[in-house]
């Protein structure tokens, strides 16, 4: 089985009581930290809060679908950062899960579409949202310049997650 998991937006205060159980138990627990880099440096207290150990998912290993074959014997959880299938990388996995019949789950939190609706932004007035991933080695997206690009053109709000040498996101 594969659990996908929201962490919400701050810390591991923002788990629900059912991540928390769901992922106690698990008999894997995955750290994405492709797409955020949320807990990334010191997953700690997040292991002690879940009584498990905790290994960091990166992009190749999750892109890849090498997670999935923990999955046909294991119950494997993969903690995101924010809601878990805001992501492309994680809607993707999903998918592939249940192709090869592994069962899943989804428990999600807030995102940060949640988020900028503090800002007093009207949500219909936002265009196409932009990742601006983690530059890792030679792999440089620019992609988000179009999403920007198109949005100002029709006079719509671009929703820009990137991160920051802290490590938390930000919008």
């Amino acid at each position: 089985m594969l659990k996908i998991i929201g962490l919400g937006l701050h810390d591991e205060k923002d788990l629900t009581l059912r991540a928390i159980e769901e992922a106690r138990d698990s008999d894997m627990v995955f750290l994405e930290v492709y797409t955020s880099r949320l807990f990334a440096e010191d997953v700690t207290k997040l292991e002690d809060l879940l009584n498990k150990p905790i290994q960091r998912a990166d992009r190749e290993f999750l892109e890849s679908g090498k997670i999935l074959m923990y999955c046909h014997k294991h119950t494997v959880t993969l903690l995101v950062a924010g809601d878990p299938m805001m992501a492309t990388t994680h809607a993707d996995l999903l998918l592939r899960a249940r192709e090869e019949r592994i069962k899943t789950m989804v428990i999600h939190n807030a995102g940060i579409m949640n988020a900028v609706l503090d800002t007093g932004l009207q949500f219909y007035k936002f265009g196409k949202t932009a990742t601006i991933t983690f530059w890792e080695g030679d792999y440089r997206p620019t992609s988000f310049y179009d999403a920007i690009s198109r949005n100002k053109k029709h006079g719509m709000h671009t929703l820009c997650q990137i991160g920051r040498a802290s490590g938390r996101e930000r919008v």
